[in-house]
This record gives structure tokens, sequence and C-alpha cells, in this order.
């Protein structure tokens, strides 16, 4: 049985498809060079794509295992590393906020302006949430404190 040529291209990339899905593929990956954070690709789009890379492949050549594996791979492997990014940055939080719990009663050295200029005083409470130290009537960052001392 012979396959005529218009049912051929109706399962098959013609070289000018192929052209343009990889022409779509560079301008795409440029992109995501450029994308925000917010904007990155995440789980679903990644998804869809490789469904749509999936059906747009010749069914006479399709794409190799190995090579699907591997993109697979990378993506779970990238996913992996974003849950650890998360960990890191909660682990980051709870260390900073156990840290300024021990600051209440003792004395600090910050910066007071924008200038660089220092101020000391005793700090009185603190801001778990935005991990900010109340001294001297006013909240302040943990990241301008310079110098801690006991009383």
């Amino acid at each position: 049985m012979k396959i005529s040529s218009e049912a051929k291209l109706s399962t098959t990339m013609n070289t000018l498809e192929k052209r343009k899905l990889e022409i779509a593929n560079e301008k795409f990956n440029r992109q995501i060079g450029r994308r925000s954070k917010k904007d990155q690709m995440g789980k679903d789009e990644f998804l869809k794509l490789l469904t749509v890379q999936l059906s747009k492949q010749d069914p006479l050549s399709p794409m190799k295992n190995t090579e699907f594996i591997a993109q697979m791979a990378q993506f779970t492997s990238l996913e992996q590393i974003k849950n650890l990014n998360n960990e890191v940055g909660n682990l980051r939080k709870d260390f900073l906020s156990m840290q300024s719990l021990q600051l209440v009663g003792k004395k600090v050295s910050f910066f007071s302006d924008k200038e660089g200029n220092y101020q000391t005083d005793v700090v009185q409470k603190i801001d778990r949430k935005k991990n900010k130290v109340f001294v001297n009537g006013s909240y302040i960052d943990m990241k301008d404190i310079r110098e801690i001392k006991n009383k």
C-alpha cells in the first residue's frame, strides 16, 4: 500500500514547518533568558511545551527515548533545585528570627541614616514577621545592625 504525498504531509512536518518550529523554539529560549522571576516557565508551561513538541514530531522518526528521558531529568532536577531554594529561604528566615530574639535587651550599634551615621541603643522588642528590631522609638532592619554588645 502506497501513501500519497498529501497523506504524508498531514502526518509529518515538512522542512519549512520544522524550520519555523526551530525558530520559534530559539525565540522562546531567548525570551526565557529575559523574563522576570514571576514570568519564568513553571511546571505547567514546561509540560505544555513538551506535549506540543511530542505532538509535532515526525512519527516515522520520533524523538529518541534518551532525549525524552534527558529532558524529563532536567525538569526534575530543576524542580528539586527550586524546592531546595525555597527551603533554604525558609531556614534563613527562621535563623534571622531566632537571631533577633537574642537581641532583646542588648545594646546595638546601627546605621541611623542614609549617610552612614551610627547610633547606639538598647533593643526593646522585635517584629519577627518583618525581621526588624525596635530601638529608640523606631523599627530598624537587622541588616543595618553593625555591632552587638551586652548592656
